[in-house]
């Protein structure tokens, strides 16, 4: 049953600086014929989650990269601050854009489909009396997550490395864990060697 009021939308943290990573951003790395952070935008356009705020540094690159796509772009120069600032940064940006959830997705995540954000959208209609819809297995989370509006002001008030974690252990009543047993929600791309392995 979709609740035809409902109106999702998505952060893609495009921040990260990839230190570990030799041959430049690697969100611009190809795999599967898609560069990563095309492979999540392009999932999440296809399920009609709008408005997507990219929050990402070198930013001429991602742009140039997503042009084609109907996404908005937090530049952040502060990305060493780390994930949690970037998710505030993308909550602020979004806060006038009266949305009942928002789902905060890693830019290097490039398994994901949109199948796999269909599943917690499916959780998100089903589980109502939950705040947060997360991927649950193997004795840890995965992401993308996905938080009730109830949560934005929370969000926008991380700081640091701290990212949305802390909200999930603190408010652990509130969490759905969907229970997955799919690697897509758990791998992310760290280094050269990542990418080749997966």
């Amino acid at each position: 049953m979709h609740h035809s009021s409902r109106k999702i939308g998505a952060i893609v943290l495009a921040s990260g600086s990839s230190k570990r990573f030799t041959s430049g951003n690697k969100l611009l790395m190809s795999y599967n014929g898609k560069r990563m952070i095309e492979n999540i935008v392009e999932s999440l356009m296809d399920l009609n989650i709008k408005p997507t705020v990219v929050v990402g540094y070198e930013a001429e690159k991602i742009m140039s990269a997503l042009k084609f796509y109907q996404v908005d772009f937090v530049l952040h120069p502060d990305f060493q601050e780390g994930l949690g600032h970037s998710i505030a940064a993308g909550i602020q940006f979004l806060s006038t854009k009266k949305l009942s959830a928002c789902f905060v997705c890693l830019g290097d995540m490039p398994l994901l489909g949109q199948k796999h954000i269909k599943t917690i959208l499916d959780a998100y209609d089903e589980q109502k009396e939950y705040s947060i819809w997360t991927p649950y297995g193997m004795n840890r989370f995965g992401h993308p997550v996905l938080f009730s509006h109830v949560f934005f002001e929370k969000l926008a008030c991380l700081t640091g490395d701290r990212g949305g974690e802390k909200i999930l252990k603190d408010f652990k009543d509130e969490v759905f864990k969907i229970p997955v047993n799919d690697s897509a929600y758990f791998t992310d791309i760290d280094t050269d060697e990542d990418l080749r392995n997966i």
